[in-house]
């Protein structure tokens, strides 16, 4: 079905004229009226979801539906005491400048945030920061990404463990018996990093699961790479107004002209040991 291309695209659904073109394309011979009945047949077996012109599919719907009323609802809860950092923040022996700290910050004081940057940007480093002045044990935090090769860079890059968002969900045996994998309701600390590949069915199934007192921190580049699925979580959160940070200032410049200038100062005793 054309409604399945889309979403393999990113898009959550399909204005009702685009929708017809499609199938136009793959049976000419389709009236509107034979198109109409046919949608209303799957609107009744709950395959497809109508919203004035927009034809989503009933999963896509019903998550984006899911996850709408959950964010209403931690919006709606007391806000969160705010948190106050020293003027230095350092993170694994990195000073923060003073816009990665702002979003250290902004994250340890809302129930929900986003950190945005583009590559070289410190999200990395934002990200530890984070952990290291959360004052939450390891076992109450919980460090993710939509993918398995995000994840691995994740852990990678900061040093501490983290899963996909999907093991996440998933069960483990203990002891002969199936029991979550984490402790959602003992999370107090929740951040997604890449969020820009993330789905709305991840994103709902994530706001489904915590509790009233975790944060929820989301890392990604609204430039990079598209959703997994269908959604726009990126553009969602920010049209909807949930606390946000851009980081501008590039540090990967910086980083690799340091490396330059160790290797030109060392260049003698490198090509000996080649």
């Amino acid at each position: 079905m054309a409604e399945d291309e889309t979403i393999m695209h990113g898009d959550a659904y399909l204005h009702q004229q685009e929708l017809y073109r499609l199938c136009r394309e793959n049976d000419p011979s389709l009236s509107e009226d034979e198109f109409i009945m046919n949608l209303q047949d799957l609107a009744q077996e709950d395959f497809v979801h109508e919203d004035q012109d927009r034809v989503y599919l009933y999963s896509v719907w019903l998550y984006e539906s899911e996850a709408a009323l959950a964010i209403s609802d931690l919006m709606m809860l007391p806000p969160l005491p705010p948190v106050e950092l020293p003027l230095t923040v350092e993170a694994n022996e990195v000073v923060l400048c003073e816009e990665q700290r702002k979003a250290v910050e902004m994250a340890l004081s809302n129930r929900l945030s986003l950190v945005l940057g583009g590559a070289g940007t410190g999200k990395t480093s934002v990200i530890s920061a984070i952990v290291e002045h959360a004052n939450i044990i390891p076992g109450n935090m919980l460090l993710c990404a939509p993918t398995g090769k995000a994840t691995q860079n994740l852990i990678e890059r900061t040093g501490y463990s983290a899963m996909t968002i999907h093991r996440a969900m998933g069960q483990k045996r203990k002891e002969g018996v199936l029991v979550p994998v984490v402790a959602w309701q003992e999370l107090q600390l929740i951040v997604i990093d890449e969020v820009s590949m993330m789905s709305m069915e991840l994103l709902s199934k994530v706001l489904c699961e915590v509790n009233d007192h975790c944060r929820i921190v989301m890392l990604g580049d609204d430039q990079q790479l598209p959703a997994i699925g269908a959604g726009n979580v990126i553009g969602d959160l920010l049209s909807i107004g949930v606390p946000s940070i851009m980081l501008k200032e590039n540090h990967r410049q910086s980083e690799d002209a340091h490396c330059l200038n160790n290797n030109v100062m060392h260049f003698d005793e490198i090509c000996r040991k080649e």
